[in-house]
């Protein structure tokens, strides 16, 4: 029997919705998973790391979480690989004007930073 360990203990405010809607049965140890992935990989807080995953822009993290699992990923090599792509994304002019990043900002970031200034 194994433990899962996070650096990061915050709990969802959508735990029937948003990241943890779309992870189902796994969201549990998908939130812990992701929440570190976040941090370490964008160096966000956790905390704007949870206020990402709790968005509808959570929820398609989670489909992309879900869909490396459906591949025969394990749940935290998906979660870090969806971390990496969406990291790898660049923002365009208008998503840059959107969220108030500069143009080519990886996507991951400026999401963050949307949801996180919005929940302030």
């Amino acid at each position: 029997m194994t433990t899962d360990t996070f650096t990061h203990h915050l709990e969802t405010t959508q735990p029937h919705g948003a990241f943890c809607g779309a992870l189902g049965d796994q969201a549990g140890p998908a939130w812990g998973y992701a929440i570190d992935a976040i941090v370490n990989v964008s160096r966000q807080t956790p905390a704007a790391a949870a206020c990402f995953l709790d968005s509808m822009a959570g929820r398609y993290f989670g489909l992309g979480v879900c869909k490396k699992l459906e591949r025969g990923a394990f749940l935290p090599e998906a979660v870090m690989s969806t971390t990496i792509d969406w990291m790898l994304w660049k923002t365009d002019r208008f998503a840059a004007r959107l969220y108030g990043v500069p143009e080519g900002a990886p996507y991951l970031l400026a999401l963050i930073a949307h949801f996180a200034n919005a929940k302030t």
